[in-house]
């Protein structure tokens, strides 16, 4: 099975401060990470081609773009 879209929706768990992990898919490896510093959480998401991906959290959402995506919260 092929994914061509993808939604990531990571939760904010209280005392979880630090998060990795991806997954393999056909077109390739989704990388997600995440580093709450203070209010602000900083998010590194890296998406391969071929692959649409929309990202949500607490309320945000917005379409990444193919390669790293980098921003904060």
């Amino acid at each position: 099975m092929c994914y061509n879209k993808i939604i990531i929706n990571p939760l904010n768990v209280k005392g979880l401060n630090e998060v990795k992990g991806g997954i393999t898919l056909e077109s390739g490896f989704v990388k997600v990470e995440y580093k709450k510093q203070g209010a602000l959480t900083r998010f590194k998401v890296a998406i391969p081609e071929k692959v649409s991906a929309k990202f949500k959290y607490e309320g945000k959402e917005f379409e990444l773009k193919t390669g790293v995506n980098e921003f904060g919260i």
